[in-house]
């Protein structure tokens, strides 16, 4: 247990390094780590933080949820795990953009497929 909690812990934390080298993170938008991992596609950390209970719909600072950091990274089998664990597609972040948005900026052809046709 404490050795999968370490090796969550440097995933996020790698995660968060990579985002903010990236130029990804603002200063003034506090992301969480669900958040984070999603956005870079880190199926591992996020599979490992919903089963210690993190929610799907968790939210940062700006309304972003894990479903739209995906999308936004083109990461469809992370979009495609999201949904199945119940993460809510309708909802939309503090500009009023939904995943499906960050989708369609992405051009992520078959994201967009998946939340415009999946449940």
């Amino acid at each position: 247990m404490m050795k999968n909690l370490k090796s969550l812990f440097l995933n996020v934390s790698f995660c968060m390094a990579t985002v903010a080298a990236a130029g990804a993170v603002q200063a003034q938008t506090t992301r969480s780590p669900i958040v984070q991992a999603a956005g870079s596609g880190q199926m591992t950390a996020v599979v490992a933080l919903l089963d210690q209970g993190v929610s799907p719909d968790a939210r940062d600072s700006d309304g972003v949820t894990p479903l739209m950091a995906a999308a936004a990274g083109g990461h469809f089998q992370l979009v495609q795990t999201l949904m199945i664990r119940g993460a809510h597609k309708e909802l939309t972040d503090a500009k009023g953009r939904t995943a499906y948005d960050y989708a369609v900026d992405k051009k992520a052809i078959d994201v967009i497929g998946l939340l415009r046709d999946g449940s």
